[in-house]
C-alpha cells in the first residue's frame, strides 16, 4: 500500500457493475463486517445508473474511497406541484489511511460533476452524525431540520446491558426482568377487529401496490418521494447485511387499509435493533395503527430485538400514535440536507420541515 507521505496521485472514476467487487470490498471494510455479493448487488440496485449511481477512489490500483446516489422522483406538492429528479447521497467512505488525503472532496467533487451529467436537480440527505452534517452544510448543503427518533425497548434490561457494556453477568440477570417488562407489555397489545385482518406478505404480492398507492397519498400537499411499485420492490429487495425487509398489510377484504415495513439490524455493542421504517395508515381507519404497531413489536420480540425505532419524519399524526403506543424520544436526531440551497431557502414551504416527509423508508440511514 503507498504511504500517505508519498502523496499519491488520487484518480476517481464512476463505478460500473463490474466494480460491484469492488463495491463490496470498500463497504466490508467501512461498517467492519463481510458483505455479501448478492446483498451488495440488491442493496446497491445492480449499479443500474438508472437508479444508482457511485464513484470510486483509487490510490494507483487500490480502491481507497467510495460515494455514492439513489435516484429518486420527489413530488414537491405544494402551492405550484412539480417533481423533480433527485440523488439520495450515501455510502460516503474513505480509507482510514487515505483521510488526511483531501480525498473526500474530490469525490464530492466528482459526485457533483456526476449529478449534472445525470441531470438531477437536487441531492438530499439524512445524518445522525452532528460532524458529517457540519461538513456537509460547509460543502453548500443547507439543513432544513432535525428529525427526532422514537423508541420502543423490548428488553430493557439487556438493552442497558450492552449499551453500557456491564458484561456477561449483566446479561446473564436480564431475561427475568425483561420477561416480566413483556408480560406488562401484553396489557397494551391491540387487535383489529371488525373482519379486519394483519397478514404478512411476501414483496411479489400484488397487494403491494395498493400500499405503493397509500404512500403517495399520504404525501399529498408535501414534499416526499413518489413511489412506484417497481421502485418500492427494487428498495427492498434485500440489505446491505442481509437482514431481510418485513411487510404487513391491513385488510378488509380485499381491500388494503395499511401496512409497515420493519426490519431487524445490529447497532453499537451488538444492539439488536427493529427498525419500523414506515407505518402507513388510511386516514378512515387511523385506528389501525394501534394493532398493526403492536403485531410488529411482537414479531420483532419474538426475532430478539431488544429496542425498536421509528424516524419520526412523517408530518401525518404517526409519530402521535407511536407515542401513544410508549415509544419514548431518543438521544438521536436525523439532518436533514439538501443541495443546491436555493431550492430550499429557509422560510420558505420548501425550505420548511414540516412540510417534508422523509422516513426510514426512504434509506436506511439507520
Amino acid at each position: 500500500m503507498p504511504s500517505p507521505d508519498s502523496k499519491p496521485k488520487i484518480t476517481i472514476r464512476a463505478a460500473t457493475r463490474e466494480d460491484l467487487p469492488i463495491l463490496r470490498e470498500l463497504l466490508s471494510r467501512r461498517d467492519g463486517e463481510p458483505r455479501t455479493t448478492s446483498a451488495v448487488e440488491d442493496h446497491l440496485l445492480d449499479c443500474d445508473p438508472e437508479q444508482f449511481l457511485a464513484w470510486i477512489a483509487f490510490d494507483g490500483e487500490e480502491a481507497v474511497g467510495l460515494t455514492a446516489l439513489y435516484l429518486r422522483t420527489l413530488s414537491f406538492d405544494g402551492e405550484q406541484p412539480t417533481r423533480r429528479t433527485a440523488g439520495y447521497w450515501a455510502h460516503l467512505y474513505v480509507a482510514e489511511s487515505h483521510r488526511a488525503l483531501m480525498v473526500y472532496p474530490q469525490l464530492v467533487f466528482a459526485m457533483a460533476r456526476g449529478m449534472r451529467e445525470a441531470g438531477l436537480e437536487l441531492l438530499f440527505t439524512a445524518t445522525r452524525q452532528p460532524d458529517v452534517a457540519d461538513g456537509h452544510q460547509k460543502l453548500g448543503y443547507q439543513l432544513v431540520g432535525t428529525i427526532p427518533v422514537r423508541l420502543l425497548p423490548l428488553r430493557p434490561f439487556r438493552l442497558v446491558a450492552r449499551q453500557k457494556k456491564l458484561g456477561a453477568l449483566a446479561e446473564a440477570l436480564a431475561p427475568l426482568p425483561d420477561a416480566l417488562w413483556s408480560l406488562w407489555r401484553t396489557f397494551h397489545r391491540r387487535s383489529v377487529g371488525g373482519g379486519r385482518t394483519i397478514e404478512e406478505v411476501p414483496l411479489e404480492d400484488d397487494r403491494i401496490e395498493a400500499l405503493v398507492e397509500l404512500m403517495n397519498t399520504r404525501g399529498t400537499g408535501r414534499i416526499a418521494q413518489a413511489w412506484t411499485p417497481d421502485h418500492f420492490r427494487a428498495r427492498f429487495k434485500g440489505a446491505l447485511d442481509g437482514e431481510p425487509y418485513v411487510i404487513h398489510l391491513v385488510r378488509s377484504g380485499d381491500r388494503v387499509l395499511g401496512g409497515a415495513i420493519h426490519r431487524l439490524a445490529i447497532r453499537g455493542n451488538g444492539v439488536r435493533t427493529g427498525v419500523l421504517l414506515d407505518l402507513v395508515i388510511d386516514q378512515a381507519h387511523e385506528d389501525l395503527a394501534a394493532p398493526l404497531l403492536s403485531t410488529l413489536e411482537r414479531r420483532m420480540h419474538r426475532d430478539g430485538a431488544d429496542v425498536v425505532l421509528y424516524l419520526d419524519g412523517v408530518p401525518d399524526g404517526s409519530g402521535d400514535r407511536v407515542s401513544s403506543r410508549g415509544y419514548r424520544t431518543a438521544p438521536d436526531v436525523y439532518h436533514l440536507l439538501v443541495n443546491p440551497k436555493a431550492m430550499v431557502k429557509p422560510d420558505t414551504p420548501d425550505g420548511t420541515l414540516a412540510n417534508w416527509l422523509f422516513a426510514f423508508s426512504d434509506h436506511d440511514a439507520f
